[in-house]
């Protein structure tokens, strides 16, 4: 189906007023005929893959089945090294669940949905998603923060957060969303830690060839692959970009030089926050994990409403020691299944996401 006989299909389901045209025109890039699907689930799933993801993996897949969709979690898509017990895997597919709630809720209907998280294995259905139609009040807005979202890894303004903003971000969750200045004694401690642990994962071959894989050098990748770091999503614009794209590659981003200086951004990047956000999980099982992980969605759209920068760093919680040393330092007692940078910036982001078809996402 070619882009003019999609938008005369879509025209006819009456998704064109609902969906921007940014969103219209990625799923063209897909070279297969798109599935016939309900039309009420098109529109979510559009939604549903603006999700954030560990190295913008995107490691769901779904099946649409009349009214109901079954996501599963794509296995060639997981992170074995940084992530061997597959808690960000489980985490980013949660997140996706909760896109695809918001997106359903804010179009005016309601899911049902079902986890099945006893074990996570490849081929395993993991939730089912039923379309049960009650027909609410729809929300533009809602779809637009979904659309809008974007992790931001530059520097941030020097200042205190401000109260109201903290507030309205740990009333999501009193009990699971902990806030610490970066000026505090914990703040320094997160700050510090980040960085011992960002320095070791950098300096181990094998996570740095893994994060290699899903770095892109070549501009055309955008469309290709729809998946994947670019420069512009790692804060790097004008001549950066420019050197980015024109001599770096895989090999290169294993090289000492390219990993000293990915330190240094690391070491101005927490330099430059005004705090850290914590998410907690109840426990260590699935289905907290799962809960923890639509929490942080959540966190992300609010901030993203509120005009807070945020990124998400995630070595603290993945290398030895520092991920078994930070919740005694921080007087948390709970699992730790999210550190968030937050700040404000006055710089722009980095624009649309970049995110793999509806249609390739469908098994």
């Amino acid at each position: 189906m070619d882009r003019k006989e999609f938008m005369k299909a879509m025209t006819a389901l009456g998704i064109i007023s609902v969906l921007p045209k940014d969103i219209l025109k990625a799923q063209t890039l897909n070279k297969k005929p798109m599935q016939k699907i309900d039309s009420t689930i098109q529109q979510i799933l559009a939604y549903g893959i603006h999700a954030p993801s560990s190295h913008n993996t995107q490691p769901w897949k779904v099946k649409i089945e009349e009214n109901k969709i079954k996501a599963f979690g794509d296995f060639q898509r997981r992170l074995p090294f940084v992530d061997p017990n597959n808690r960000e895997f489980l985490l980013s597919i949660s997140a996706f669940i909760e896109t695809i709630d918001n997106a359903a809720m804010a179009i005016g209907n309601r899911l049902q949905i079902e986890p099945f998280l006893g074990l996570i294995s490849a081929d395993k259905e993991l939730f089912s998603i039923e379309m049960k139609g009650n027909k609410q009040s729809s929300s533009i807005a809602k779809l637009s923060l979904i659309e809008n979202r974007f992790t931001d890894r530059k520097n941030y303004n020097i200042g205190e957060m401000s109260k109201q903003d903290i507030t309205n971000l740990q009333d999501l969750d009193r009990e699971n969303i902990h806030f610490f200045s970066s000026n505090s004694p914990k703040g320094k401690i997160i700050s510090d830690l980040q960085i011992q642990a960002f320095t070791k994962q950098s300096n181990d071959k094998s996570k740095q060839w893994e994060l290699s894989d899903w770095l892109r050098f070549d501009k055309d990748q955008k469309e290709k692959s729809g998946d994947g770091l670019f420069p512009e999503m790692l804060g790097l614009n004008g001549l950066p970009k420019f050197v980015w794209y024109s001599f770096f590659n895989k090999k290169s981003a294993n090289g000492n030089s390219f990993i000293k200086q990915g330190i240094k951004s690391a070491i101005e990047q927490v330099k430059h926050t005004s705090g850290f956000l914590v998410i907690t999980s109840n426990s260590s099982e699935n289905i907290s994990i799962y809960e923890s992980g639509r929490l942080y969605q959540k966190a992300l759209l609010k901030c993203t409403e509120l005009s807070i920068r945020n990124h998400t760093i995630s070595q603290i919680l993945e290398e030895e020691p520092m991920k078994n040393d930070i919740s005694d330092n921080l007087g948390i007692k709970k699992p730790i299944q999210f550190i968030i940078r937050l700040g404000y910036s006055n710089q722009d982001g980095y624009g649309k996401h970049i995110r793999r078809s509806i249609n390739s996402i469908i098994i």
